[in-house]
């Protein structure tokens, strides 16, 4: 709401500037009211839990692999599905292209190249499906040699998961994507780094969610010196 609204000002702003109209109608329009928009994250104690149950889908060492680099490597779908098996260096990945709606777009990342370093337990569920795959190609191929499109990676295998495990919030890239961060938001310019966001704002004001046990634990450390102030007449 608030792009469009920002939009809709700078188009008509422009039309004044270009006599088109003789007042901008959006001048004196407020922000209107939204809803809070809804930010899930995958709990920690979750993750084991759905790595265990994509296990049982119909293309395992495939959908486990895909998963792992979602969760740990946190990276955009787009860059996931347009991975070859050149990105792949042993510890880190080169991103230089990009997948959108099953076709490849060579070195479109988003962000330019970049590299994004791969836990041991990624590495090792990336080479149970190295073993099953053409390793000259892309790393997630369909059947006809196209990168996987995501909304149906989504639809065949993440929602059966969500349905599977009684998951209160759903299974995405993006959810993936904001529960690393989340996780480690101790370490603010590592995970900017990592998720490959231009600035902290999008790290810590966008995607990392406060965790109310760290909140409780933090309120409870208060020194019993600062309450001494507060009860000061």
């Amino acid at each position: 709401m608030l792009k469009v609204w920002t939009l809709l000002q700078a188009v008509l702003e422009d039309a004044v500037d270009s006599d088109v109209l003789v007042k901008n109608p959006m001048r004196r329009v407020p922000m209107p009211k939204t809803k809070l928009p809804q930010k899930p994250t995958l709990e920690t104690d979750l993750v084991p839990k759905v790595l265990k149950a994509v296990e049982n889908s119909e293309n395992p060492e495939r959908d486990s692999a895909i998963l792992h680099i979602g969760i740990f490597c946190a990276m955009r779908p787009a860059e996931i599905f347009g991975l070859r098996w050149s990105s792949f260096h042993d510890d880190h990945f080169v991103i230089r292209d990009s997948a959108w709606k099953g076709k490849l777009l060579p070195d479109q990342a988003k962000v330019g190249e970049r590299r994004v370093f791969i836990p041991p337990a990624t590495r090792k569920a990336i080479l149970r499906w190295h073993e099953h795959s053409n390793p000259n190609g892309l790393m997630f191929a369909s059947k006809k040699g196209n990168p996987l499109i995501a909304d149906n990676f989504r639809k065949r295998v993440l929602v059966p998961l969500e349905k599977q495990l009684n998951l209160t919030g759903p299974l995405t890239f993006q959810v993936l994507r904001r529960s690393h961060a989340t996780r480690n938001q101790k370490y603010p310019k590592s995970v900017q780094g990592h998720l490959g966001h231009k600035t902290l704002t999008m790290s810590l004001g966008v995607y990392a969610q406060e965790i109310p046990e760290d909140v409780r634990a933090m309120v409870r450390k208060t020194k019993p010196e600062c309450l001494e102030i507060l009860l000061l007449p």
